[in-house]
């Protein structure tokens, strides 16, 4: 799997808090159901309104090295 790493990881973590259809309490998009902790760290991921896309610096790494915490 590829992921984001860990700086646009936050910028992205960061952008959906700043949404009115971020969840804060589960954490979710209103908008397209995903637990975004999760969604932010995959690179090939996109935001639904369009606020961040797909990751050009992507990194691979095993899936036990992830840390979702934020």
């Amino acid at each position: 799997m590829f992921f984001v790493n860990n700086n646009e990881y936050i910028e992205r973590l960061n952008i959906c808090k700043s949404c009115e259809n971020f969840h804060s309490k589960f954490k979710v998009c209103n908008k397209c159901g995903c637990f975004m902790p999760a969604k932010c760290k995959l690179s090939k991921s996109k935001c639904p309104k369009n606020f961040w896309t797909e990751s050009t610096s992507n990194i691979e790494v095993e899936p036990n090295d992830i840390n979702i915490a934020n």
